[in-house]
């Protein structure tokens, strides 16, 4: 029994190495997503995962991963493994969270925040860190960044991309912006995340009510 369990614990150590190794720079730590999809939502839009690890994904980032067909399978149930289901009972009223995202999240996350279709299996506890301190774990993809240009304007949101002469932005309105750095006159990365912490602005009742609503995505 020691001997197996020993065992078991081996594959799952291998297991998360081949992902950190093959799959975070793209997927994230946590699979939270950034560059590629986000792995905890539990939905796989190719399919079978160990094709889709085998064999990669044609016309996209995703390339063939080099490893045994053992480890490629250890690597697709470790990965399904990131799926988080919380079965916790939520004691918010999802209609009131519904507005309450209405009227403080749908703006953002409709242009330029991620996608929250399934984030609430990642957990309640999760969720609440994420409302009262959202720069806690920032998906790579999500990263803020204000720019200042020679005209005095003030450009906010997450970029995307960037080399030695230019950057790419996609602003807080959901437009993309090139800029050539020769008219940048400053870049500020001090602040990690575009969104607000909603401590003290929002009470345990209405950020009951916020997961409540946001289990309900799909």
């Amino acid at each position: 029994m020691w001997l197996a369990l020993v065992a078991c614990t081996a594959l799952a150590q291998d297991a998360a190495a081949l992902y950190r190794a093959q799959c975070s720079y793209c997927h994230g730590a946590r699979g939270e997503g950034g560059r590629g999809p986000d792995l905890t939502t539990g939905r796989y839009k190719h399919g079978d995962l160990f094709t889709t690890i085998r064999n990669g994904v044609k016309g996209t980032e995703m390339p063939a991963v080099r490893a045994s067909d053992d480890d490629v399978r250890r690597l697709a149930e470790y990965v399904k493994s990131l799926a988080r289901v919380d079965s916790a009972a939520v004691s918010g009223d999802p209609a009131f969270g519904h507005a309450l995202y209405e009227a403080n999240c749908g703006a953002c996350h409709e242009t330029v925040g991620p996608d929250l279709a399934g984030v609430a299996r990642r957990g309640a506890a999760f969720v609440r860190e994420s409302i009262l301190e959202p720069g806690k774990e920032i998906a790579m993809g999500y990263r803020a960044i204000r720019v200042m240009v020679k005209d005095g304007a003030a450009i906010e949101g997450i970029r995307l991309n960037e080399d030695d002469t230019s950057i790419q932005i996609r602003d807080t309105r959901g437009q993309l912006r090139s800029l050539l750095k020769a008219g940048i006159v400053e870049i500020d990365r001090s602040k990690p995340s575009l969104m607000p912490s909603f401590a003290g602005r929002l009470d345990d009742k209405q950020i009951d009510a916020l997961i409540a609503f946001l289990r309900e995505l799909r």
